[in-house]
Parts: C-alpha cells; structure tokens; sequence
C-alpha cells in the first residue's frame, strides 16, 4: 500500500472522527426530513448536494491545499524530499490521503442523494454522481497545484492562495453544476447536440484528470526530478481542442479554418501568459539552459526550457496556419479580416511581455517580478491606449499598442521593435546577473 496514503489514514482516522461525521450528518439530514413533512425526496436530495459541495469541494479543497503547508511548518517536508518515493505515489498519496475525511463525508452524501434523487434512470443518476466525484477532485488537486505553485516559486503559503485555489476552481465548475443539477438544456460541440449533463460529465472528468496530472507534474519537478514539457506541450493542444468545439461548423469550410486557427492561435498565447508567469525565472536555471545549449546536450536543455516557449511554439504555428488558410475572397468579415492582419504583431506582443516579466525576474531582488510586471503590460494594453485616445493623438495610441493599427507591416514593424528593445535590455541585465553570480561564487571558492 502506498506508505504516504497509508500515513495519512492514519492521522486522519480515528474512532471519534468515524462516528462523528454520520452522526452530524444525520442531524442534519433528519432536520432536512422534518422540514419535508417527514418526506423523503428531493429537498433532502438537495440538501445532501449542498453538503457535499462544502465537504467535498470547499473543505477537501482547503485541506489538500494546506497538506505541503504542513508539512513545512513541520518541518518534514524536506524528509519527504530527500525519500525514495517516486512523485506518482507522493502525489496520489498525498492528494488523496490528506482529504481522506472529506471523502468518508463526500461518499455518505452521495448515497443520501442517491436515494433520493429525481433520477429515474440509473444511467442518468451514474452519470451525476461520476460529475460530483469529477468535481470534487478537480478542486481538490486544483488547491493543491495551486499551493505546489506557491512552493516552486519560494512564494509564502498564506490562506489567501487557498481561497483563490477555491475561487478560481468554483468559477470554472459553477456554470456547469448549475445546468447540471438545477436545470435542462443542450450544448452545440463540434456539431453534435450533447445534453448538459454528457457534455459536463466530458468537460469535469477531463478537468480532473488534467488538475491530477498537473499535481504529478509539479511534484516531479518539486522533487527535483527532470522532465519535459511534453505534457504541457499536449496539455495546450487539448485545451485549444476543447475550444475549438464551440466553433466548430462543418458547413463552413475555409473561413473556418481562420476560426479555428485564430482560437487555437488565442489559447497558445494565453497559456503561455499562464506557463511564464508560474514557471521559475531565476538566473541559476537560465545558466544551466545556456550551458546545456553551448555544451550540445539537448536531451538536458529540453529539460531545462521553459514551459512557456513549448504553447509559444504552438501559437506560432497557429499563426502560420491563419496565415495559409485564409482566404480574403472568402473571409469577407471585419474580425477576420482583423485578426489576418494583426496576428504577427499580436505573436510579437506576446513576446514583448514574456520579455518584460524576465526584466523584473532578473533584477537583484525579483521578489515582486510578476506583479510589477503585470503593471506594466496593464498599463501598455489599457492605460495608455485609452490616454492617447482620450487626448485625440492616434500616433501615440498605434506606438504603445500596434495591434490596434490597421496596417499589417506597420504593426508588425511596431511590434517587432518593442520585442527587440525588450529582449536587449533583459540580455543586458541577463549578462549583468550572470556576472555577479560568477563574481559571488569566485568569492565563495577563494574564502
């Protein structure tokens, strides 16, 4: 048996807490009961969902985001590290051992609402309680991706990173339970009618499965063990293909291949935000990605690039698909003819903030890289565009934002010198650390 799952049943069970979790229930249910009129039925079905969503999702989501925490704060964090247990079993183990509690209470909910349920078709009924699982492990591993996050990137585990864990989670899951459980309806994806509680079941136990893999994924690179972002590579393509489903149309051949290029094309780039902002940027891994390159060991450099440069990689054959594929006799629309003449320089404003949050990443005290960072790409995307719209001087609005110029080589031009004179200033900061921290360690060597 997994030694950390089985640690964690041992902390987390005893013969108080196995009583007192169906004894509570039962109060609460009976309450429910003979507030029906002492009927069973839906109310009390009700009643044991909302249950488990504060057990299942928001407590077991809180407590397996706070399982590395403790294991911080009790100083065996670094035990665990240094022990022979692969990340696979460190990671399942952990997630699902630390929330074992949650799911004892998960599980005795579920029956509650199993018998009495307004679903007369079992596999209806199966499928919406697969759904309740599916939920309740995306949240739980999405809090603790969300804490694995914080500790990769040295950032203190407050309860406000539990809180956007459950936040942001909740948000992605809130409009499907909704359809889900409190009403009817369909959903046109890929040109096939699905029913809301098919296409949830689709689009939960995929988010599940992917948080999962996510938790493996950050252990092993956690426990320092190398890997490649294959998985991010392939976790990209799978989100762009689930967002291409909702416009998709068979009917429409060649200008749909501009939509679902230009979708795919805006999933690369936003997750490239997301992979550069939470991925490490200090000075020690871009050495070792410079040395590996210089010394043509590609299997280690491979190992040592960034996340963000396998979705950026993607993006740009996204470009070079909206590129091929459009046709301006055909694609008559202003957003496409838009998005035609503006997708380079949009590549290259990409490549300008990543460049950005490297220049602050690189400083000698990074601390509050990301969030200067964010200041200043908010402030190139929405403050100053709207001051030189708002003082009628176009040239300084097509200066700060080339996107908005409709002119495809002069925004790319634009563009092109805004990633240029980024890039140089963080190869000259790059150059400046690299010094220093050949300076430092020199120092340490002669001392």
């Amino acid at each position: 048996m997994n030694p950390e799952l089985l640690r964690h049943v041992w902390l987390e069970i005893n013969p108080h807490r196995l009583v007192a979790m169906p004894v509570v229930l039962a109060l609460i249910f009976f309450m429910a009961y003979s507030m029906n009129d002492y009927h069973f039925g839906i109310p009390l079905a009700h009643t044991a969902l909302w249950i488990f969503g504060a057990i299942g999702l928001l407590w077991g989501a809180r407590i397996a985001s706070d399982a590395v925490a403790e294991e911080l704060r009790d100083k065996t964090w670094d035990t665990q590290m240094m022990s022979a247990m692969e990340p696979w079993s460190m990671s399942w183990g952990k997630l699902f051992g630390s929330t074992v509690y949650t799911w004892y209470g998960s599980v005795l909910c579920l029956l509650v609402f199993a018998f009495n349920s307004e679903y007369s078709n079992y596999g209806t009924l199966s499928k919406s309680l697969v759904i309740a699982l599916c939920t309740a492990i995306f949240c739980q591993a999405f809090g603790m991706l969300i804490s694995l996050l914080a500790l990769r990137n040295r950032v203190a585990l407050r309860s406000s990173i539990t809180l956007l864990a459950q936040f942001l989670g909740l948000m992605y899951l809130f409009p499907f339970l909704t359809r889900i459980f409190g009403g009817k309806g369909r959903v046109d994806w890929f040109g096939i009618d699905y029913s809301w509680i098919d296409f949830g079941l689709i689009s939960i136990g995929l988010a599940a499965a992917w948080a999962v893999t996510g938790v493996y994924r950050l252990m092993t690179v956690t426990l320092q063990i190398r890997s490649t972002p294959v998985a991010w590579l392939v976790f990209a393509v799978v989100v762009a293909f689930y967002c291409i489903g909702f416009v998709f149309n068979e009917n429409e051949v060649r200008p749909q291949r501009t939509i679902i290029s230009t979708v795919a094309f805006a999933v690369f780039c936003g997750l490239s935000y997301i992979a550069a902002f939470t991925d490490r940027r200090d000075p020690i891994e871009l050495r070792r990605l410079i040395y590996a390159v210089r010394s043509k060991n590609w299997k280690r450099a491979l190992e040592q690039v960034p996340y963000w440069t396998a979705s950026y990689l993607l993006a740009i054959i996204a470009v070079i698909f909206i590129l091929l594929t459009s046709n301006t006799e055909l694609s008559t629309t202003t957003i496409q003819k838009f998005v035609l003449g503006q997708c380079i320089p949009a590549l290259l404003l990409v490549a300008r903030d990543i460049g950005i949050l490297y220049y602050f990443s690189l400083a000698p005290n990074p601390k509050r890289a990301a969030s200067a960072a964010f200041f200043y790409i908010a402030c190139l995307y929405g403050l100053l565009p709207l001051l030189f719209t708002a003082i009628d001087l176009p040239l300084g609005r097509i200066a700060v934002l080339p996107v908005m110029a409709n002119n495809l080589v002069g925004s790319t031009i634009i563009a092109l010198i805004h990633v240029v004179g980024i890039w140089f200033i963080v190869i000259r900061r790059w150059q400046r650390t690299s010094r220093d921290l050949t300076t430092s360690h020199l120092a340490d060597q002669s001392d």
